[in-house]
């Protein structure tokens, strides 16, 4: 059997927080909307006097007298009952009732298996509470009961005091409290059964659209593998267009360097020898010998083909005789094909 020491959690008592968390649903429970859906029963109260009045649950709230009641309480006579106010520290429901019962064994005249008793809290503050304990006799208790027709005091409750009663345990009361117990039961279930079809709700349009995603993605996927040949084609027929223009290009720039020789050759003198041809774009870059590069470069500073013709460096004169030239030229578009 687990013990309450081992239910804790890094010092912790778990059990003390449920007590509280209960204590705090049961305040609430008696007010606001947590009272419409968690009414108390309607109880039958048989007064001293003889009086009889139909309330709401173990409060002092008095209902209309045509309401139907669900259970019978006896209010207690004063002189068949003991009252004590103590201050105790702030606690929960369970563990008050263990202090107060023992308190109740210490203060009380009657014997402990003569003994039932019953407790309100007064007022709560900083901490501390004052609490009322009644006490009385069971013994007397039934013959008051018996008195007043009740020859089976487990289907009656009793009850001390008019304004707020204080209810007196071991009675009728448990039968009451198994029915609100149930109906609470009852009710948190259709409460979570209600979050959570609204849950299923919200979530339902979610789901859907991840399910039309997925479809989506296998329709994708099913179309890239029907196509993937024609890509396939396609990629090749683009690769090989690539290459068809660089092959173009190379043939086009060759054609040209070919073209622009010519010119060259048709230009200078027989005996002039390039050592250097180098076009790239409309730039060309000669360098050679010639008997007179001065004559060389009026030449070509002459012809049509060229927008421009300028010397990069000094002439010079070889070991054979001849003067090194190194020209640069700008082709002409208009005049560069002869």
């Amino acid at each position: 059997m687990v013990g309450r020491e081992s239910l804790s959690l890094f010092g912790i008592d778990l059990v003390g927080i449920f007590d509280y968390w209960r204590d705090g649903m049961a305040e609430a429970a008696a007010i606001g909307w947590l009272r419409w859906l968690l009414p108390a029963e309607a109880i039958r109260i048989e007064h001293a006097e003889g009086r009889v009045e139909i309330r709401d649950g173990t409060s002092g709230l008095p209902v209309d007298s045509t309401k139907p009641f669900e259970g019978d309480a006896v209010m207690l006579p004063e002189e068949l009952y003991l009252t004590k106010d103590v201050h105790v520290p702030q606690l929960s429901s369970r563990q008050m009732a263990a202090a107060l019962g023992l308190q109740a064994e210490q203060l009380s005249p009657f014997g402990v298996a003569d003994l039932v008793w019953g407790w309100r809290r007064d007022w709560r503050r900083q901490g501390a509470e004052s609490v009322r304990i009644v006490m009385a006799s069971r013994a007397a208790v039934e013959r008051h009961l018996a008195e007043r027709g009740h020859r089976d005091p487990a289907k009656v409750e009793v009850w001390v005091g008019d304004d707020v009663p204080i209810l007196l345990e071991g009675f009728g009361e448990s039968r009451r409290i198994a029915r609100q117990s149930r109906h609470r039961i009852l009710v948190v279930a259709a409460v979570a059964a209600l979050l959570a079809m609204l849950l299923l709700f919200a979530a339902l349009p979610v789901w859907r659209a991840h399910e039309r995603l997925q479809q989506a993605t296998r329709q994708m996927d099913q179309v890239k593998l029907q196509a993937a040949p024609a890509i396939e084609a396609r990629e090749r027929l683009v690769a090989g267009a690539e290459a068809l223009d660089r092959l173009r290009a190379r043939s086009t720039g060759k054609t040209r360097e070919v073209e622009v020789l010519n010119a060259l050759s048709e230009m200078i003198p027989d005996e002039a020898m390039l050592f250097r041809f180098e076009l790239r774009g409309d730039s060309l870059r000669l360098s050679g010998q010639a008997d007179d590069a001065s004559l060389v470069l009026q030449l070509l500073s002459d012809s049509k083909a060229f927008s421009s013709v300028r010397s990069t460096g000094p002439f010079s004169r070889a070991a054979n005789g001849r003067e090194s030239f190194m020209f640069e030229l700008q082709l002409d578009d208009k005049g560069s094909r002869p």
